[in-house]
């Protein structure tokens, strides 16, 4: 895929308005500079293609129409015209949704914008399949638990965002729900605290492809959940120094893996001094920066596929893992919590 490449240095301000807190970060935006998606699939997934595809402009594929009953006003199919202005209803209603977790140009949402969202969120099986409609439901549901865009807690968010999804009576809407946003969620912060996310898949899941998916996630995550011995490796700190994690058994181990071209693995540093001072020799913190080829081997066998990664370790076992920005006092709060 080829594409331009911009090169921001060290202005922070696209990082701040689009709420960037790891990479990779992949975001769509339409040839008016609206958000499309604002947690877009990578590249190599085979969803983006089909995504990009079922863009105005980019040949679609839509099927010829039939040749019996068909009705055609000013040259267009009827069913065609209805199901495309179905199509760019809910993709305004998308956009509704993204103003209402986002903001509309900095400005604080007003309670008749969250009215109205909360009026157009209307379940319809002659819908499905439209990619506006599913995007939009699922895009509405996170912005009715998290109306000002802070969450604090990305699985309580999910949790009730699934148990909202489980409501609707449209069983193939309900699946689409479930598994986009805990695939999602997997991606994105991996498998901790899973085992109500889980049960929730297995009971609403039922297509193949989903569970296989899921299963694979599932299998290659194994390795992070709590209470999980810790997978031994050894990596080089900022001095140079060769360390390894079974040297520090016995020890809270916090370690942050993080490159020099990341962002928000900047807004770590002073993060973590402060989290340092506070605790003092209670917790070990070691960053990792997965550009040193002495670190890949972390890297790999905890499947650690964006910066910046959180994890905390004890007595060899996984305590807690994260990905994204964490702040100060709410990451000292989670490692006390097990101190």
């Amino acid at each position: 895929m080829s594409g331009e490449q911009w090169w921001v240095g060290n202005d922070t301000s696209f990082i701040t308005a689009f709420r960037v807190d790891r990479i990779p970060r992949f975001i769509l935006l339409d040839r008016k500079g609206r958000v499309l998606r604002l947690e877009m699939t990578r590249p190599s997934d085979p969803r983006t293609e089909t995504i990009l595809r079922q863009l105005k402009g980019m040949g679609n594929g839509l099927s010829a129409p039939r040749k019996a009953k068909k009705t055609v006003v000013l040259g267009l199919d009827v069913n065609f015209t209805k199901r495309e202005r179905e199509r760019i209803l809910h993709e305004r209603n998308y956009q509704l949704a993204f103003w209402v977790i986002m903001g509309h140009g900095g400005k604080q949402v007003s309670e008749k914008s969250r009215s109205e969202l909360r009026r157009v969120v209307v379940e319809k099986k002659e819908a499905w399949g439209i990619f506006e409609y599913l995007g939009f439901i699922r895009r509405a549901l996170f912005a009715f638990h998290d109306l000002d865009g802070q969450t604090g807690d990305a699985y309580i968010l999910l949790m009730e965002v699934l148990k909202e999804a489980e409501k609707y009576r449209d069983k193939r809407l309900v699946e689409n729900l479930v598994v986009k946003s805990v695939m999602e969620y997997v991606r994105i912060y991996g498998m901790e605290n899973m085992e109500e996310m889980d049960r929730i898949f297995r009971k609403r899941v039922r297509r193949a492809d989903y569970v296989a998916e899921y299963q694979r996630v599932y299998d290659a995550n194994k390795v992070l959940f709590k209470g999980q011995p810790a997978v031994p490796f050894t990596f080089k700190d900022i001095a140079g120094k060769e360390v390894s994690l079974s040297d520090l058994k016995g020890k809270y181990v916090y370690i942050d893996v993080w490159a020099t071209w990341c962002g928000p693995c900047k807004m770590m540093h002073p993060i973590l001094e402060n989290v340092k001072k506070r605790l003092g020799d209670k917790v070990i913190i070691l960053k990792i920066d997965v550009d040193v080829p002495a670190n890949r081997q972390p890297v790999y066998l905890y499947h650690i596929q964006s910066v910046p990664t959180l994890m905390l370790f004890k007595q060899g076992k996984v305590l807690w893992n994260n990905s994204g920005v964490v702040q100060a006092s709410q990451l000292q709060e989670i490692i006390e919590k097990y101190i």
